[in-house]
């Protein structure tokens, strides 16, 4: 394997670090947790956020979201208030950011943690390439994501699909389209929702190129195919996001920060994820 193939594949174990299985607080004590879809991590000046689908969440409170920084983590990310624009009636803007508290998070995880980072814009800068451009989508399907709740565990398989550009979507300029190869022959795409979508670019004489594209929010089996919101409309959200949370509301608008009030949060000490050695690419 050449020096550059292995380069990439680093990039991509980097990146797939990322994508964590999207859990939420119940409340129950005798199911205290639930997973249901997919989120990431990504990063822009200095400051690192978890997005996902807008549908996944709804209205749940940003105290029930639960996500670990990576796996094997015995700690949970403190997330702030989520942010959203609203949602036309076509879904383009099916997504939400919250920031993360990293005042919270111990030292030692940051250590194994990972960002996408979209300072910018060459790290999403996919359009010109896009159909001589091999494409991946990252996430946790439902087939294969739950909870054990007599072991007290969370079960956790992340799966990876190659796929290629199909083109925008018809009418959204700002959605767009993927055919993938599905793996595992997993029966649906659930738990897909708020997946990353990146693009591998093989470069002569150079390193691949990995560039974030955008969030997968709707596929479907039968079809192979899977839409995407992309990645300069979360860049302009996050940029949103910040200006509303500091006190600048001159640029917002389509604000819609979820507010709530403080509730008591649901301790889950009995509750771990085990380490998991990711598919092979």
């Amino acid at each position: 394997m050449s020096e550059d193939a292995d380069i990439s594949l680093a990039q991509l174990r980097n990146i797939r670090s990322t994508v964590r299985p999207l859990l939420f607080s119940t409340g129950i004590s005798a199911t205290p947790i639930s997973t249901w879809g997919t989120c990431f991590l990504i990063g822009k000046n200095r400051r690192v956020f978890v997005v996902t689908a807008n549908h996944l969440v709804g209205d749940i409170r940003s105290t029930d979201v639960v996500v670990q920084p990576f796996d094997g983590s015995s700690n949970r990310l403190r997330l702030r208030n989520g942010f959203r624009w609203q949602t036309d009636e076509a879904g383009e803007y099916d997504v939400i950011v919250y920031e993360v508290g990293l005042s919270a998070l111990p030292k030692s995880d940051f250590k194994h943690s990972r960002i996408l980072c979209v300072d910018d814009f060459s790290s999403y800068n996919w359009r010109p390439l896009a159909f001589t451009t091999q494409f991946l989508l990252m996430g946790h399907p439902a087939e294969l994501n739950y909870v054990d709740y007599d072991a007290s565990l969370v079960k956790t398989k992340q799966i990876l699909f190659p796929g290629r550009y199909l083109g925008p979507s018809e009418g959204q300029d700002t959605i767009h389209r993927i055919e993938v190869v599905n793996p595992l022959n997993i029966e649906h795409f659930r738990g897909m929702s708020g997946a990353p979508v990146v693009a591998v670019e093989i470069r002569l004489g150079a390193a691949p190129a990995t560039r974030f594209c955008g969030i997968a929010i709707t596929g479907t089996r039968e079809s192979g195919t899977v839409h995407f919101l992309e990645a300069s409309v979360i860049a302009s959200l996050l940029d949103d996001a910040c200006a509303y949370w500091d006190g600048d509301h001159r640029s917002q608008d389509r604000p819609s920060e979820i507010r709530y009030p403080k509730v008591q949060r649901v301790e889950l000490k009995r509750i771990r994820t085990p380490s998991v050695s990711p598919v092979p690419l």
